[in-house]
């Protein structure tokens, strides 16, 4: 009676597992050029166009410091050399200009925040767009993922490239 337990309780299972195995299904793998695709985008190119434009602006706020800094830097070497500095003058500028340096640093970190934000503000609908798309295309196609094209590392013949499909969906 016990052998018969295990036996049957075996047979059970390694019948169970039969039914499972024979109801899996294999994932669905597409994959997109992403950069290709985006680069595309008409929202992308209007949105580089005021990056660069906005960069332009800020790039040339540091660039105007940065001069200024270098011509105080020069007369001050001037004054120095020809003797005219006294000793708490020349102490006066160095501490003026070790200022303005640092001043100069907080205005780049500052400006590099500002483009990092602005890139954000400029790209966030694109990328809401091409996310939507991306979805669509999938639940349209049933893929169970997709992946962008420089991540996959190998393929065998099962994966698809859902590059135009996307395209497609977001009008390009």
């Amino acid at each position: 009676m016990k052998n018969t337990f295990w036996i049957l309780l075996f047979f059970g299972l390694l019948g169970a597992s039969g039914v499972h195995a024979q109801q899996q299904k294999y994932s669905v793998v597409a994959y997109v050029d992403a950069d290709a695709i985006v680069k595309e985008m008409p929202e992308y190119k209007e949105a580089k166009t005021k990056l660069e434009a906005y960069q332009k602006q800020q790039v040339g706020s540091v660039d105007k410091d940065t001069k200024e800094i270098a011509v105080y830097y020069q007369e001050v070497m001037k004054k120095v050399e020809e003797g005219t500095l006294t000793p708490k003058d020349q102490a006066a500028a160095e501490a003026k200009l070790q200022e303005m340096q640092e001043l100069l640093q907080q205005k780049q970190l500052t400006v590099n925040e500002s483009l990092v934000r602005k890139e954000k503000e400029y790209t966030k609908s694109m990328y809401e767009r091409f996310e939507k798309a991306i979805k669509k295309v999938a639940i349209d196609n049933k893929y169970d993922y997709i992946i962008e094209s420089r991540f996959l590392l190998h393929s065998a013949n099962t994966a698809i490239d859902a590059t135009d499909k996307l395209k497609k969906e977001l009008g390009l």
